[in-house]
């Protein structure tokens, strides 16, 4: 694990009541796994804070993180206790916001969540039927519309949208209630993350063209 940030950027991130977390595994020197970013909210900017090269993706992984960025607020005289923060809905990572920010209000990305439904959508062989049935995509897509809703009413309106789609889709409801009607706690807000996040990522991306150029990270971030 390596981490880049300025104390500077550190000061605006421990002093920031709203973090965002996003990783992407594109173009990630071969060393590591992914490329992980936090964000600060301040002054109704988003900063970016603190860029990190991720082994893995596990429980562990983002716990050691954790660690690393409470030892840096302990050294800066300051705490790293956010009030909010959004992420995707990565289970080690949810699992471990919940353990090290017990007090925080987690709030997922509405962006990483349809792309999830998408990519499964796909995987069950619905691309061609998605595009060309109306019925099916807007079940798909009021499926998708379900996390806007106040949590109290998800369960009945899952109910009332399932009994009236598309027999085609019995695998993919099947999967989105133990994928997220199950596994998701409720009490995970629904945002689209900020573009500034998704910009960050894409200015990366186009400076590193190969997967191999580990220096070339290093000095696109200095």
């Amino acid at each position: 694990m390596i981490l880049f940030a300025t104390d500077k950027q550190l000061e605006v991130l421990f002093s920031s009541e709203w973090i965002f977390l996003d990783g992407t595994f594109d173009k990630c020197p071969k060393q590591f796994q992914q490329i992980y970013t936090i964000h600060g909210l301040k002054f109704q900017q988003n900063f970016p804070c603190v860029i990190c090269l991720l082994s893995g993706k596990t429980a562990d992984i983002y716990r050691q993180l954790f660690l690393e960025l409470n030892d840096h607020a302990t050294r800066l005289k300051m705490k790293f206790e956010p009030k909010h923060v959004m992420s995707d809905f990565e289970m080690s990572l949810t699992k471990v916001i919940k353990e090290k920010l017990p007090n925080v209000i987690h709030h997922g990305c509405f962006f990483h969540f349809t792309q999830s439904l998408h990519k499964h959508i796909n995987s069950l062989g619905l691309f061609t039927a998605y595009l060309e049935d109306e019925d099916l995509r807007l079940a798909c897509r009021s499926t998708m519309a379900l996390a806007l809703l106040p949590p109290d009413h998800l369960e009945e309106a899952f109910e009332l949208l399932k009994n009236d789609s598309p027999e085609e889709l019995i695998d993919f409801f099947k999967y989105f209630q133990n994928q997220w009607l199950k596994c998701v706690p409720k009490n995970i807000g629904m945002y689209q993350i900020s573009s500034f996040v998704q910009t960050i990522f894409a200015k990366l991306m186009l400076f590193l063209l190969s997967k191999n150029i580990f220096f070339s990270f290093i000095y696109y971030l200095a």
